[in-house]
């Protein structure tokens, strides 16, 4: 797959704890937010916190919530 978003990215991740150690630290957010965002269960349009994620995953901000590749049920 040649497109990704935040939650494919963390599925895919070797170093979660690194990973959401950095952004907890750069977003001066929750250790809970990081992982709601992960999973899909929520979003932010904070662009300071898009700036964040979009640094600590070389995803550009309007792709990292793009979830419409997802499987469908």
């Amino acid at each position: 797959m040649d497109k990704t978003n935040l939650m494919l990215f963390y599925e895919n991740c070797p170093n979660k704890y690194k990973f959401a150690r950095n952004v907890i630290f750069k977003a001066n957010v929750s250790l809970n937010t990081v992982i709601n965002w992960c999973k899909g269960y929520s979003k932010t349009t904070d662009d300071n916190k898009l700036v964040v994620l979009s640094e600590e995953t070389g995803i550009p901000k309007n792709e990292l919530f793009n979830y419409k590749e997802t499987k469908d049920v």
